[in-house]
């Protein structure tokens, strides 16, 4: 069995001078307002848990969250019979913009679990085998962080001071069946509190799971114990028959609370797909639902399930997220009853983790603070070659091509919008480079706000689509109100010149709006080039209009239009524009809600029985638009 041990894994990721600029050493508080009110939790060390720890801890300890995911994941389609478990470790100590990017190397892969049969016992022991060998496995593997986590270890760090580290166990990634494993429990029931498997859903919290109960329970249960108070309370919260738990001997670990939301099967499959789509399949018939998918208005963007969803036989998350999107569309008018497409309406927009669920997200757990970016939809990292000896040379190599760009670009520059005055109770400048230093009295930080391009555009146009005539842009881009359109802009500014359709105008391909940077995100920037058709998108202009039915939402201002033209104008008109413009034809405001849906329904704004076609700056344009298909009056 070949593991790496998880404590030379962790003064890896400490000594690597690439994570110098993105790695905290201690907790912070974070708030979105000066009266220190609004506490914002997007990191590791800025939840409470980190504090709380820090608390247990002698003057001087440097705290690093271990945070550990492992998925058993089939290897090929084509032989069901090959699989692997990989185990990774990351530390909460770095950015986690940073360790949930392969390429970064901040995610090491420490273990293969093995995968076995077990032919040899029956049925019923064979499960219970493959529950004790995991953990007999993952006891061996985390047998270092239990004398490290106790009494601490001395570390190296780039800046080349010396920390006494405690790395603890703080965060569990892993799937739902996984989390009953590791928890010890029945897959039917919660792995972080006790409720009733026939109250999943309750807005009533349960007792949470002990680990010291959960560890007397599970001894009991190996030593036969006939305490008939013991068997019911075995028996009432559903524990399986392992012993010993590998987070049995680890220090300040509490690995209930560690485990992270599961997306994948708990929302798109567990509430989405085997609870509201299923419930609606026995209202409509499958016939019927599939029908109404494959009727559905086909836009970019957006998923067209031509054959409908009952011939799919494997879905993963991509799959669920698409039929959300159209979901509510589908099922509108299905039936008389308005109440149908009401509460699918209502899951779809709110599909959160079920209530009992939530309440187990507070704001102390270290769990929270890692649900942004870290949960098995994002998947595993690739798996690596298996061959121990080519692993070795090839980490050598990784470690020296890190030097050479460390040396060449410098380490990861920070991410955070927030300035550095909070907690440190590790090491500064001043102090020396053995002993580790005292820990300095909190202070709130504010997130801070940046201003942002309204829209970004290519800075030189292409030759093929320079010059393009009036005739052929009213041709392809179907804008059949283009010329009276310039022409009004034209009157509009007092222009003498006439619109002619032998004019040339010079065209963009496509427009990018910028959104304002979420603090909570990371802002970095991927080049993206999705492989789709050239389309005319819908799009929100702001017109600043007032609209009664508009004021207090987040549609005030805006209008709904169909742009078909981004151009420039001729030198010969003679009209120096700041923005490039646009031809859009406009849809009617915002009006009334439809009563199932509740959408605005919007149609096409005719003017003298044409569309009312209308030129419109860029910088107007807010942001993309999906069309929605009413079905009520199709089927």
């Amino acid at each position: 069995m070949w593991y790496q041990d998880p404590v030379e894994c962790i003064w890896e990721l400490l000594r690597n001078p690439m994570f110098q600029n993105v790695t905290k050493f201690a907790p912070e508080k974070l708030f979105e307002d000066k009266l220190g009110k609004r506490e914002v939790v997007n990191k590791m060390w800025t939840a409470d848990w980190w504090w709380k720890i820090q608390e247990l801890l002698p003057l001087g300890a440097t705290v690093v969250p271990v945070i550990i995911s492992s998925d058993k994941t089939w290897l090929s389609q084509f032989q069901g019979d090959k699989s692997a478990w990989p185990v990774y470790l990351t530390i909460g100590n770095i950015s986690k913009d940073i360790w949930h990017q392969a390429s970064s190397r901040a995610t090491i892969l420490i273990r293969y679990l093995p995968v076995g049969k077990f032919d040899c016992f029956t049925e019923k022991a064979h499960q219970a085998m493959c529950y004790c060998t995991f953990h007999h496995c993952m006891s061996i593997l985390t047998g270092s962080l239990v004398s490290a986590g106790t009494n601490g270890v001395n570390m190296t760090c780039p800046n080349g001071f010396v920390r006494w580290v405690w790395p603890i166990l703080a965060a569990y990634v892993a799937d739902y069946p996984e989390q009953c494993l590791v928890a010890c429990c029945m897959e039917n029931r919660c792995p972080i509190c006790k409720v009733n498997p026939n109250h999943h859903g309750s807005h009533e919290a349960a007792l949470p799971r002990e680990t010291k109960e959960t560890v007397v329970l599970l001894a009991m249960n190996e030593t036969n114990s006939k305490d008939a108070k013991f068997k019911e309370t075995y028996q009432e919260i559903g524990l399986r028959p392992i012993y010993l738990p590998f987070w049995a001997c680890l220090p300040h670990c509490d690995t209930f609370q560690s485990f992270t939301p599961d997306l994948l099967h708990q929302l798109h499959k567990g509430v989405f797909k085997d609870h509201l789509v299923k419930w609606c399949t026995n209202l409509l018939t499958e016939k019927e639902l599939d029908t109404r998918f494959k009727s559905m208005t086909p836009h970019q963007g957006i998923w067209h399930f031509k054959n409908g969803i009952s011939s799919v036989s494997q879905w993963m998350g991509t799959e669920h997220k698409a039929m959300e999107k159209v979901f509510v569309g589908v099922v509108a008018g299905a039936i008389n009853n308005k109440c149908v497409s009401q509460a699918a309406r209502a899951v779809v927009n709110f599909i959160l983790p079920y209530l009992q669920r939530r309440l187990h997200q507070a704001g102390g757990t270290p769990a929270r603070s890692l649900q942004h970016s870290q949960n098995p939809l994002h998947g595993t990292l690739p798996h690596a070659d298996q061959m121990t000896s080519w692993l070795h040379r090839q980490e050598a190599i990784d470690r020296f091509t890190w030097y050479l760009k460390w040396m060449r670009e410098g380490g990861y520059e920070a991410t955070e919008k927030i300035r550095s005055t909070a907690l440190s109770a590790s090491l500064h400048d001043t102090a020396t480079a053995v002993v580790p230093a005292a820990s300095h009295t909190p202070q709130p930080t504010m997130l801070s706000t940046n201003s942002h391009v309204p829209y970004q555009m290519a800075s030189t146009i292409p030759a093929a689509l320079c010059g393009i005539p009036v005739q052929k842009i009213i041709h392809n881009h179907n804008a059949t109100q283009f010329i009276p359109a310039i022409q009004a802009f034209l009157n509009k500014h007092s222009s003498p010149i006439t619109a002619n359709p032998f004019d040339g105008f010079d065209l963009y391909k496509h427009i990018t709006v910028c959104l304002p940077n979420i603090p909570q995100a990371n802002a970095n920037t991927h080049d993206h080039t999705p492989a789709e058709p050239p389309c005319l998108d819908f799009a929100l202009i702001r017109t600043g209009e007032q609209n009664n039915k508009t004021n207090a939402t987040a549609l005030r201002g805006l209008r709904v239009a169909h742009v078909h033209v981004l151009f420039k104008l001729p030198e010969v008109y003679h009209l120096n524009t700041i923005h490039p413009l646009a031809y859009v034809e406009w849809y009617t405001p915002f009006g009334t809600l439809d009563a199932e849906m509740d959408m605005f329904v919007v149609k096409p704004s005719m003017q003298s029985h044409h569309v009312h076609g209308e030129r419109a700056p860029s910088s107007k344009v807010w942001k993309k638009g999906e069309p929605r298909l009413d079905l009520t009056e199709c089927c």
